[in-house]
């Protein structure tokens, strides 16, 4: 890992900046299908942490979902065989619509097909899946999301459901957003849309659970065709990644009793949003980027709780945080051996706040075990109207403890594409 470090003191009271971390992801044997059906695989490890892949990966069980064309006739002339860029504004998901895929665990996608209708009402099921056209120069375009939802249609036509985690039980097992589809009998370049599961209303101080926002991503495979063979899913994630880490210097344990990350602001006595969170993003066919909806009234404002629950509150949340005295390696803030990450859309700027991120603020509370304090619960605003924030970055806080101050490492193994970083120097991120 190629790292970059930036460093910067406050002093103690004060609080945090922002780091990136990226991963490469070691390849998995690509596996081929059986010639007469279609199989989908995934050919790597997806670097992720998440609430859905705490480990990392696909693991056996987690569900993604897949809308596939293949037939398409203009003015009665059949034009299956063409590139998807040409026959897509007559082609609809006539292979599959919204096809549940479930991960076998060695790279491949089960699922159950149960028969078409139109074009494919003469093909049944071979061993449950899907057989191939019985022309061999037919086009066959994928597109996928996770993790899936199971829809239902509604009034404008779109398919909208709500994202279940497999493994999960109980009030957790609900509520991580919403996927929308276009229309089952659309053609051209399907829409896909997540919604994050946080409501619009509540204020700056409003709980909102990093574990309910599940790591968002799309997949695409275009002209492929029977020869082929398996259908290769290469997922790309949506979302940035913020994580925590804490070094202690000092010869005296630390112990941090809250430890918050918000944003958003309000105003007046009915608390007008002015600005929040992005909450709602989506993607249509071969985008390479996405679509952010930055009215302002579709956002969410509130903070995320790392640390500090009390004893009958959700377990995602720590009651405290620990850090030895003396400690030579960093200790990541985790759950369930896992970094705690919380997930956000970026816009096209890198922005996570519709005021650019200028109300992204930390709240932390630590003293050590002495009874020194060594930071308040005060609200901590970030100057980060200068940093970017990317998709599939993972971007740490390095909370180092020396003496009664704070030194803030960030870390990167890449680097911004719009080069905000430079080379030597320090950050000009100051708190207010």
């Amino acid at each position: 890992m190629n790292a970059t470090y930036r460093y910067w003191i406050f002093a103690a009271g004060a609080a945090l900046t922002l780091a990136s971390c990226r991963q490469d992801t070691p390849a998995l044997p690509t596996q081929s299908g059986d010639a007469t059906v279609i199989t989908f695989n995934s050919p790597y490890t997806v670097d992720s942490r998440s609430n859905a892949m705490r480990g990392g990966n696909f693991e056996t069980g987690d569900k993604v979902g897949v809308l596939g064309y293949c037939i398409a006739s203009n003015q009665g002339v059949d034009i299956s065989t063409s590139p998807w860029n040409t026959k897509k504004p007559f082609c609809t998901p006539d292979v599959f619509y919204n096809q549940e895929l479930e991960y076998s665990g060695t790279g491949m996608w089960n699922y159950t097909w149960t028969g078409g209708s139109g074009a494919w009402q003469d093909y049944d099921p071979v061993g449950d899946l899907h057989p191939w056209a019985n022309y061999e120069n037919y086009t066959y375009s994928f597109f996928a999301y996770y993790p899936y939802a199971d829809l239902t249609q509604q009034r404008d036509g779109t398919y909208s459901g709500n994202i279940e985690i497999e493994g999960l039980t109980g009030d957790d097992r609900n509520g991580f957003g919403t996927i929308t589809l276009s229309g089952a009998d659309e053609t051209g370049d399907p829409t896909i849309t997540y919604t994050i599961p946080f409501s619009t209303s509540g204020n700056t101080r409003s709980q909102r659970r990093w574990w309910h926002v599940p790591d968002f991503m799309l997949a695409y495979k275009i002209d492929h065709k029977k020869q082929d063979g398996s259908v290769s899913l290469d997922f790309r994630h949506i979302f940035s990644a913020l994580e925590f880490e804490i070094n202690n210097y000092t010869n005296e344990e630390v112990v941090i009793e809250e430890l918050y990350f918000g944003g958003g602001t309000q105003s007046g006595s009915q608390e007008t949003r002015t600005a929040g969170f992005y909450r709602e993003v989506s993607v249509t066919g071969q985008q390479s980027d996405y679509t952010v909806d930055k009215t302002v009234s579709n956002t969410y404002v509130g903070e995320f709780q790392l640390i500090g629950r009390e004893e009958t509150e959700d377990e995602h949340m720590l009651i405290d945080f620990t850090c030895p005295a003396s400690t030579t390696e960093a200790i990541p803030i985790t759950y369930n051996d896992s970094p705690i990450s919380l997930l956000f859309i970026p816009d096209e700027n890198g922005a996570l706040t519709t005021d650019n991120n200028e109300s992204i603020y930390i709240r932390i509370d630590a003293h050590t075990v002495g009874g020194t304090q060594l930071a308040n619960d005060e609200e901590r605003h970030l100057n980060l109207v200068n940093m970017t924030f990317r998709p599939g970055i993972r971007n740490i806080f390095s909370i180092n403890i020396i003496g009664n101050d704070f030194y803030i490492q960030m870390r990167s193994d890449g680097s911004w594409d719009d080069g905000s970083w430079d080379d030597g120097g320090e950050s000009n991120i100051v708190f207010e």
